[in-house]
Formats: C-alpha cells, structure tokens, sequence
C-alpha cells in the first residue's frame, strides 16, 4: 500500500491516531485493545462488512473523544439501535436518507456555539 501511494506522489501526513496506528501503515496488535466502541451483541450479521468498518473508523479515535454518529435508516441502524437498547457508546442519531449529512453538520454547529459560550467543556 505505501508503494502505491509513492507511486502516485501523494502527500501523506503520517499522524498517529492512537499509539501504534498511523494513518497509513500498520496498525499494531494494541490498537485492537482498545475498548469497543460499537459493543458486542448487535444483531449485525457475522462477518458483515458494515460492522467490521465501523469497529475500525471508531478504533481510531482517542478514549477521550466524543463521537456523534449519525446513521441513515438502513441494516447498520435497525441492528445496532431498538429503542430503548443501542449497541453504540457514542451519541447516535438516526436519520432519514437524505439528511444524515446535514443532521451531522447542525450537531457540529450547535457544538461550536456551545463551546463559544463556555458550555460545554474543553478537553486538555
């Protein structure tokens, strides 16, 4: 993989993500320690492709970010959430097809205004 991105003359920022994990490169053994995010028990089929993306997008965040998934009505939403039970640790919104996008962004500006007024608190 780091051949082909030599090839095609890239500029890769090489940034960790968690200890031992780059943006491209390999991610050692300790990143799969981290706890789980999209916990175990969801009624996502073995070996799904959907379930296997999502564990590895939320590996990569820090154990002290908070995340806020949106997810458009689909196999994804309808197994990993039934009112009153989710199998998410994170904030989750279900969304129509259409909006899960702007859903997103109002949550990031709603987020940046509550921070401007000193409401929400600031990590270290």
């Amino acid at each position: 993989m780091i051949s082909d991105i030599n090839k095609l003359e890239l500029d890769v920022k090489w940034q960790n993500l968690t200890p031992g994990c780059t943006i491209v490169g390999s991610c050692t053994a300790e990143v799969f320690r981290t706890e789980e995010r999209l916990s175990p028990g969801h009624r996502m089929c073995a070996g799904c492709g959907a379930t296997i993306a999502v564990r590895n997008v939320l590996r990569g965040l820090h154990e002290e970010d908070e995340a806020v998934i949106t997810c458009a009505t689909g196999c994804l939403e309808v197994s990993s959430f039934m009112y009153p039970y989710t199998a998410w640790k994170d904030s989750f919104i279900h969304n129509a097809f259409e909006n899960a996008g702007a859903t997103c962004s109002g949550v990031e500006a709603a987020y940046r205004a509550l921070k401007k007024k000193g409401k929400v608190k600031k990590h270290s």
